[in-house]
């Protein structure tokens, strides 16, 4: 694993930890949590995007929306 894939991997498990904490220690709504990090996501592809690639990261995420697993409830390992 290359420095770039550690990092990921290192964000990945945060960010599924606080997931999963919001959802379950402080019992918030699935949705709502989604909803905050979908929206999170894309403010951040509008800020370092540009706008065609803005749009070609959007339409890629289209695309692949049959490819995703479901949300895992342990924090554990990163997923791809």
């Amino acid at each position: 694993m290359n420095k770039e894939e550690e990092v990921l991997a290192t964000i990945q498990q945060s960010v599924n930890g606080l997931t999963h904490a919001l959802i379950k220690e402080m019992e918030s709504d699935p949705l709502v949590v989604a909803a905050a990090l979908a929206s999170t996501a894309m403010r951040i592809y509008k800020t370092a995007l540009s706008p065609d690639d803005y749009i070609k990261m959007i339409d890629m995420i289209a695309d692949t929306k049959d490819d995703v697993l479901p949300f895992t409830e342990a924090p554990s390992g990163p997923v791809h």
